[in-house]
């Protein structure tokens, strides 16, 4: 297995232009709270507690737009509880049961 510990290929930072090293950074990161789930009472919020978005009829958000803050950590696993946790309310409704016996989504 190759060490991941050593010098890294290539030229050092310091050793680069203001301009190349910004040709080189970029970011990762995982926006959340676009379109955040929460009561409704909360002005803010754009899905109740299963994921529905107000006011547009059969739409439902089950990924990290809805986390209303960002995790401590990184948000893969608060994402997949989530989808869980939504696709057994979501599954569970007589509408999706139906919907889903039938192969016909618009019921759900």
């Amino acid at each position: 297995m190759k060490s991941l510990a050593g010098p890294v290929p290539g030229p050092r930072a310091r050793d680069l232009t203001d301009g190349e090293l910004r040709a080189r950074l970029g970011t990762y990161w995982h926006p959340v709270g676009t379109c955040a789930m929460g009561p409704a009472d909360d002005p803010t919020a754009m899905t109740d507690g299963a994921g529905r978005v107000r006011g547009v009829a059969n739409l439902r958000i089950a990924e990290a737009s809805v986390l209303p803050t960002v995790p401590a950590a990184n948000t893969q696993l608060p994402v997949l509880a989530l989808a869980e946790l939504l696709t057994a309310a979501f599954t569970a409704e007589p509408a999706a049961r139906a919907a889903l016996a039938s192969g016909r989504e618009d019921l759900a």
